[in-house]
């Protein structure tokens, strides 16, 4: 028990650090990064916003690829969420992004015999990529009616393939917590297609009813 005491001291102390030197980062870049933009106005990225501070006098740029997005304001800090082709005309300096990551961490359990079983999680980070196109706003596809308001998306999901590994104390992987039945998929693609149909264009085959 004195053993856990210790470790969670130190994750404490660890913990604080980390917060602490996360925050000098962000006053250093209101201080002397030029134009930062933030990504994402919502979800990780909310958090990530009023964890530390970044107030929309300091941090007025935040953007989001998700048309339903744009316009609302992040939950908080009250920035105004701008679509993201706004880097094109104005081109910051810095962008933040955040990630989705999970700290390492140790379960423990005793066994029969008051053996010890301890489960040893380690830490975790996963980065998607999304990339989207507006085909009704791409020069080439403007001749086409049946591309408007089409949209092709590519999503790689775990872009760095990140498996969280899992040992017992004796160094083994348990068999239920095999990385293969904690994430089968790992890296993952997907290629979608979208079409919206809007009023005066007549569906595929002309049917109006």
């Amino acid at each position: 028990q004195l053993m856990y005491a210790q470790e969670a001291v130190l994750f404490h102390e660890k913990a604080n650090q980390g917060i602490e030197t996360i925050q000098e980062q962000v006053d250093d870049l209101a201080k002397y990064g030029g134009t930062v933009a933030i990504w994402g106005g919502t979800g990780k990225s909310s958090t990530f916003i009023n964890r530390y501070s970044l107030d929309a006098e300091r941090f007025p740029l935040v953007v989001d690829s998700d048309p339903d997005k744009v316009g609302t304001y992040v939950p908080g800090s009250g920035q105004v969420i701008e679509f993201s082709d706004i880097l094109k005309s104005n081109t910051p300096d810095t962008i933040i992004m955040t990630t989705q990551w999970r700290a390492g961490s140790r379960i423990a359990r005793v066994a029969a015999g008051n053996t010890r079983n301890d489960l040893e999680f380690s830490d975790l980070t996963t980065v998607n990529l999304r990339l989207f196109a507006d085909l009704g706003l791409v020069e080439w596809a403007r001749p086409y009616p049946m591309l408007r308001g089409a949209r092709v998306s590519l999503v790689v999901g775990n872009l760095f393939n990140e498996r969280q590994d899992l040992l017992a104390i004796d160094g083994s992987p348990p068999v239920n917590y095999q990385a293969d039945l904690l994430d089968p998929l790992g890296r993952n693609v997907r290629l979608t297609f979208r079409k919206l149909f809007f009023p005066g264009m007549p569906p595929p085959g002309g049917r109006t009813g």
